[in-house]
């Protein structure tokens, strides 16, 4: 029972793994412990990073390569001036997986033409959760 959504929102021990899960996100983002990159995507990677991924569902991201991506957010939208029709100028508290998508996934992956996951992964990742979003969420939420 302790996955079982209740009403009112998702079951409690859900909820407390999913509050855990985001504490350790911030907690490596705040860390500084990441590469940082002056004009590529380097700081997204670690040793070893690059890989193929024949099934889907064993393309998992993990916490460490979630921070990655929002460190390197937190790094480049403003540098690099994104912009969005909607909200003009993009900060990193309101940018969001378009956002990303458009400025970091789809650029990161464009030489490989390969899924994000296959280019800072080092081997499959099987999944313990799955988390259905919507893209317009900011990525730090």
């Amino acid at each position: 029972q302790g996955d079982a959504v209740q009403s009112g929102g998702i079951g409690r021990e859900t909820d407390e793994a999913l509050a855990d899960a985001r504490e350790k996100v911030l907690s490596v983002i705040e860390s500084g412990d990441m590469p940082q990159s002056e004009n590529g995507f380097e700081s997204l990677l670690v040793e070893g990073s690059g890989c193929n991924i024949e099934k889907v569902e064993e393309r998992a991201i993990t916490l460490s390569q979630l921070a990655r991506v929002y460190r390197y957010i937190q790094n480049h939208c403003s540098k690099d001036e994104w912009h969005c029709r909607i909200i003009g100028a993009v900060t990193p508290e309101k940018a969001n997986l378009y956002h990303t998508n458009e400025h970091v996934i789809l650029k990161a992956t464009k030489e490989r033409q390969c899924a994000f996951v296959e280019f800072v992964a080092r081997s499959a990742q099987v999944p313990r959760w799955f988390v259905s979003h919507w893209w317009g969420e900011p990525v730090i939420d």
